[in-house]
């Protein structure tokens, strides 16, 4: 019988042992997660009830146009993982193209993208601010609401053929609050930032007026932005479809880790499309730069440009020790 009891016993452990082995990765983290929090408060059950109600493995924030905030429930590693917003995009007839019924689409930059591992103390409170996207125009002359959290905004101007776009703004995490422009004098708050898209641009009368510019919006995030990448029209150029226009990155519109159109705030333009914010804002020209994103002294740090499409998006996981 004791034979038999052994065996059983064997064999069971030897089906739970592949049974985590099978589990997911996310699932593998949270039995970590849980192992830690018992480590940590042992037999007081009231704390570890109180603790797994604060903890969530993956704790995500949303665009809300509003701060959102994370108590850190157990002191230890946390991976953040913030996601810039798309600026503005427009979709708009233009005069001279039989392609597509006389419409092109001009995209507004995608966000950016920056994670890294921060060491935070029990108690301790984040503050999130999510990037919103920014809006493109329906008509000539709107004036256009940058993205949340430091997405340029356009005056628009009824006497010009231009269909603008408005910046997307940045997502980050502090230890103080206040929108990423407020923070200049407090850059030791700062965890972690990915910049925003800058707003695209389309102008009505592709053809028959020198100087006309329009394009895509600079990508947001990494340790740079992206220029827009846009179209400059001169008389003795001949096109008839989007395929053959040769754009043009306009880099000295990016965002920096020093320079930009302004600290947390995409440009703000007249006419034009604008800036998408970062760490520094992106500048304009015809369309909006992408904004820079920024990692404080964080492990495993990574930046990159060009990843998020919409709104902005952040992400805090518990890592343990």
């Amino acid at each position: 019988i004791s034979a038999l009891v052994l065996f059983t016993v064997l064999m069971f452990s030897v089906i739970l042992m592949g049974a985590y082995f099978t589990i997911s990765t996310k699932q593998r983290t949270q039995i970590k997660s849980d192992m830690r929090i018992q480590d940590l408060y042992g037999k007081d059950v009231e704390k570890v009830d109180q603790v797994y109600d604060q903890l969530v493995n993956i704790q995500t924030f949303d665009y809300t146009g509003q701060v959102q905030t994370y108590q850190v429930p157990v002191t230890g590693n946390y991976l953040l993982e913030v996601y810039g917003a798309q600026g503005g995009s427009v979709t708009s007839q233009v005069n001279d193209y039989a392609q597509n019924n006389g419409y092109m689409t001009y995209n507004g930059g995608k966000g950016g993208y920056s994670q890294g591992i921060a060491y935070l103390q029990a108690g301790q409170t984040l503050y999130i601010y999510v990037g919103g996207q920014g809006t493109g125009a329906l008509k000539i002359g709107e004036n256009l609401t940058g993205g949340f959290n430091g997405g340029g905004n356009v005056t628009g101007v009824s006497t010009v053929n231009h269909m603008n776009a408005s910046g997307g703004g940045a997502t980050h995490i502090a230890t103080k609050d206040g929108l990423l422009s407020t923070l200049e004098d407090y850059k030791e708050n700062i965890l972690i930032v990915a910049g925003g898209g800058g707003g695209a641009k389309n102008q009505r009368n592709h053809t028959y007026s020198t100087g006309a510019r329009w394009g895509h919006g600079g990508a947001g995030g990494g340790t740079s932005g992206g220029g827009p990448i846009i179209y400059q029209y001169d008389l003795d150029d001949t096109f008839t479809s989007e395929e053959n226009e040769p754009f043009t990155e306009i880099t000295n519109c990016a965002g920096t880790q020093t320079t930009g159109a302004a600290f947390g705030k995409g440009a703000d333009t007249r006419g034009y499309s604008a800036g998408g914010g970062g760490f520094y804002g992106g500048a304009a020209n015809a369309a909006g730069g992408g904004g820079s994103g920024y990692i404080a002294n964080l492990k495993s740090a990574t930046t990159r440009s060009g990843v998020r499409s919409g709104d902005g998006y952040a992400k805090i996981t518990f890592y343990g020790n």
